[in-house]
């Protein structure tokens, strides 16, 4: 709730930021909040369907954690309307994925399965559009 308030406030201010079509500096920092709250936990579950999408073309082809899904309120990856995951490769202290990261040919297929998820990922996610862009109202800002 704290970051939900505080996004929406910082966006208010500085103008000119719509949240599911609604521009939130023309709006009450109550319902700004409230947008921003919607807009973070759709863009929280559309994460997680992207995370599950690569996590399922990766273990095809590199070794895998078994906890591979997490969760963290990283900085870099917060946005209220753009899904977003980060993913590790490798762990250099572990020598085996230090050979890997050096392999072309490791590099090639990870990616490629990397590839592969986010072309899953955007397979199954409807097509979500904006007014703005020409969709219809109502409609999710995540793309």
């Amino acid at each position: 709730e704290d970051r939900s308030a505080q996004m929406a406030e910082d966006a208010t201010a500085s103008g000119n930021f719509r949240v599911f079509d609604v521009d939130v500096s023309e709006t009450d920092q109550d319902v700004s909040s409230i947008l921003f709250d919607l807009a973070n936990t759709d863009t929280k579950n559309q994460s997680s369907r992207l995370a599950s999408a690569l996590v399922s073309e990766m273990e095809e082809v590199i070794p895998m954690v078994r906890n591979t899904h997490r969760r963290a309120g990283l900085l870099v990856l917060l946005s209220p309307d753009v899904p977003a995951v980060m993913v590790e490769m490798a762990f250099l202290s572990n020598k085996k994925d230090e050979a890997n990261l050096g392999s072309k040919n490791w590099r090639r297929k990870a990616m490629t399965a990397v590839a592969d998820g986010v072309d899953r990922y955007f397979e199954d996610a409807p097509l979500r559009r904006t007014a703005a862009n020409g969709g219809t109202r109502g409609a999710s800002a995540s793309q």
